[in-house]
């Protein structure tokens, strides 16, 4: 039995295919499955650990995407990028030929395009996964000849095939299926436990947006609250050093915690 899964770019489309991968492995060793293989392509493995811990095998393939937004920028950027996806899809075709799995299992984003064609050119059968409320536009492609569609969000529902769709919920690693010990916590960000605390996520790529409005209110934040925030790596030094000036004489600074 060989899997291929495929998507990337970001942690919204990588860490639910190690979910999915924990339990198929669990699956695999609970009914004692011979030869099961399983393959994460994307162009970047994105966390080694992660994939080495799950058994499953890196291949790259390098592509392109298509902005939507209109500027003479984009418009170039698309135009070197459409010969990108044409040389990823050529890749994608031979290794999923030389491959060849009993399944794809797509994520979506633009770095699954090129795997998702090869799949359907060799007729190897794709199930999805959908994490949004409204599908990106390869999810929305695949939706089309892909034999299951999973969905989080029941409105999602509405972009597929009814009777290919399965609400299923978001996929979950184990080790965050279940609430940490409060006191562990605790102990672990340092906090105060009788004072409330705000967990401020703007995903793997951070949000700029998000990180500027709350260094806008960070002064009065932590007069009341203790703050954890996620950045972004991108992010992570431009808002450490912003935090830093806001925060200069503030009595409450230790109330903010930074992670990217």
């Amino acid at each position: 039995m060989k899997i291929v899964f495929t998507g990337g770019g970001t942690g919204g489309h990588f860490y639910p295919i190690i979910a999915v991968a924990e339990r198929v492995n669990q699956i695999i060793d609970h009914e004692n499955i011979l030869g099961g293989k399983l393959y994460y392509i994307s162009d970047s493995p994105y966390d080694k650990e992660m994939l080495f811990e799950n058994a499953l095998t890196f291949e790259e393939i390098k592509t392109g995407k298509m902005r939507t937004h209109v500027t003479l920028k984009s418009f170039f950027l698309n135009f070197l990028d459409i010969f990108k996806i044409f040389l990823g899809t050529l890749n994608a075709i031979y290794k999923m030929f030389s491959i060849y799995p009993d399944v794809v299992f797509g994520k979506g984003g633009y770095v699954s395009l090129p795997t998702i064609i090869a799949a359907f050119i060799w007729q190897i059968p794709v199930v999805i996964h959908e994490s949004d409320s409204a599908p990106g536009r390869v999810n929305k492609w695949a939706g089309r000849f892909a034999k299951k569609i999973a969905v989080s969000f029941i409105e999602a529902a509405d972009y597929f095939p009814k009777k290919r769709v399965a609400w299923t919920g978001q996929p979950i690693r184990a080790e965050i299926e279940y609430p940490a010990n409060r006191r562990e916590a605790l102990d672990y960000f340092k906090l105060e436990e009788s004072l409330p605390v705000i967990l401020i996520l703007g995903g793997s790529q951070g949000a700029e947006l998000i990180n500027n409005t709350v260094l806008d209110a960070l002064s009065r934040f932590v007069n009341n609250y203790q703050i954890i925030h996620q950045t972004g790596v991108r992010n992570f030094k431009t808002v450490t050093d912003m935090a830093e000036v806001v925060l200069t004489d503030n009595q409450y600074k230790s109330r903010y915690f930074l992670f990217f």
